[in-house]
Formats: C-alpha cells, structure tokens, sequence
C-alpha cells in the first residue's frame, strides 16, 4: 500500500494514523494520476501514519527503507533540543515477534515544500518477520505530504555460515549461485575447498 490506494484504517494492508485531524487523509492528485497522504502540522500534537508490513527477510539480507515526501517543516531553533520530528522510522520484529531494532531516517527540514526522497540500507543480522513503518510528523505548524514509501528486501553480495563449535567459516556463497564450502578437519588449517 505504498501509494495509499487501500487509505487508512484498521484493516490489514492499511496505514493507521495518530494524532489525525479531519482534514487529514488521502487524496487523489489528478495530473500524476496516484495518491498521495496529506498531513497537516500542528504544535501540539505528536502525528504519524503507521503501517505493519511483512517482510520475511532472512539473516544476511538487507531491508532497504524509504520514501519521498515535501513539507514546510519547522526547524528546532539553534542550541534546542525540543521533540520536533520530520523522519521516517521503521521498527523490526524477528520471527517470534520480539522487538529487533529501530531504524531513523530524518528529512532535511531546511528543504522547503520541494520533494525529497530519503532512504535507508539495514542490514540483517537475523531473520526479520515484519516492520513498523512510520512517517513521523511531530509538533510541526504546516502540511507535509507522503507520495511514496518503500520497503525492498534485497540479498545482494555474499553471504556466510560458521561453524557453531570453532566459529570458522564453512561456507561462502552469493546471489549469481556460486558457493564455496571449506573443510578443516580436526584443526584450523583448511584441508578442503570445494566450489559449485
């Protein structure tokens, strides 16, 4: 649902917001021919659009994050440290639903109303069930609009196994199929290596 043709809501597949106000939401833009989310700021409210998205991705793998927004953000004055949020975060769960890891990516809030496309590579260290996706817009004055937001999982590069005991690498293998497996027999040294 990156482009919010499934709106907002509770059911499976649709974003979930807090802090919404009625004038909040999708809307149709005519000339691109897609959707796009609306958000208006406000300087009392912490506001966000949310979606659970299963990505089933595997030790080794990498989630690639993103997406392209615009926005009259407010910039946190010089020296302050306030709760002013512009940012996309992603929050991942392993298998078993426990919580893994959080992921910021922040907007530029210098980047006035002009689209900015930001993104993020994670690599996994184990396997990832799902993700929370945000689009954070907190205590800010004037709208932000969401056109696009992704989740790619790519497993790219190589990827190894170690043996659990000696923590040695047993194999090496990558995307285009080749695989090498090394045999040490009782010690470090390598007596065999295998390549298919």
């Amino acid at each position: 649902n990156s482009d919010f043709s499934k709106g907002t809501g509770s059911d499976v597949y649709k974003w979930t917001t807090s802090g919404a106000d009625s004038v909040d939401g999708v809307q149709y833009i005519a000339d691109a021919g897609r959707n796009f989310y609306m958000m208006t700021g406000s300087v009392s409210k912490a506001k966000y659009i949310r979606q659970q998205v299963y990505v089933n991705a595997k030790a080794g793998d990498t989630l690639i994050l993103g997406g392209k927004v615009a926005a009259y953000a407010t910039k946190a004055a010089s020296g302050m440290n306030d709760s002013r949020k512009f940012e996309i975060r992603a929050t991942l769960y392993d298998a078993d639903g426990s919580y893994m890891k959080e992921v910021i990516i922040p907007f530029d809030p210098n980047v006035s109303q002009e689209r900015q496309v930001k993104a993020a590579y994670v690599p996994l260290e184990e396997d990832c069930k799902y993700l929370y996706f945000y689009f954070r817009y907190y205590y800010q004055t004037d709208s932000f609009t969401i056109d696009d937001a992704f989740v790619y999982v790519d497993s790219y590069g190589e990827h190894y196994t170690y043996d659990e005991n000696s923590g040695l690498t047993t194999t090496v293998y990558n995307d285009e199929g080749t695989k090498t497996t090394y045999d040490y027999g009782n010690d470090t040294d390598v007596d065999e290596v295998i390549q298919t």
